[in-house]
């Protein structure tokens, strides 16, 4: 477990299915506030709301990433502000390379906030076994392609 400390950009950087949400659920059954939480899936449902569509094997896929520019520029926005008052944020999305998190790191070293990077790395095979126990589970060939990435 970590330390966790107020004033301070915490970037949960993993695959899809890796455990990122989980482990900030058991943050939050610990007493972490939510709304220190940023999540892009949770930003993509409420535009979108679950929009969920079963593929020809009967697997549910998830929602649409159709959203995504708009989903990121609500994220840089909420990071922006959220830093500019100094809030403890988990910010939970892939960013899986450093070009990715960089942004958030420049928004918090513009107002002075630590910044942590937790990487979730597990085996492929364990994310995708995983991943097929999910009610809503990602298409294999997507965990395949961002890994590859």
């Amino acid at each position: 477990m970590i330390e966790l400390k107020t004033n301070k950009l915490y970037v949960l950087s993993g695959l899809m299915g890796v455990g990122k949400s989980t482990f900030l659920k058991k943050l939050i059954e610990n007493g972490l506030p939510e709304n220190c939480i940023i999540s892009s899936d949770d930003i993509r449902k409420q535009i979108l709301g679950e929009n969920l569509s079963i593929d020809q094997s009967g697997v549910y896929n998830a929602i649409s990433q159709e959203a995504n520019p708009l989903v990121f520029d609500i994220i840089y926005k909420m990071l922006d502000f959220r830093m500019k008052e100094g809030l403890t944020t988990f910010l939970d999305t892939t960013a899986l390379t450093d070009e990715l998190r960089s942004g958030y790191v420049k928004i918090a070293e513009k107002y002075n906030m630590e910044v942590e990077i937790l990487i979730f790395d597990r085996d492929i095979e364990e994310i995708k076994n995983s991943n097929s126990k999910r009610f809503k589970r990602v298409p294999e060939y997507v965990i395949d392609k961002v890994s590859a990435e």
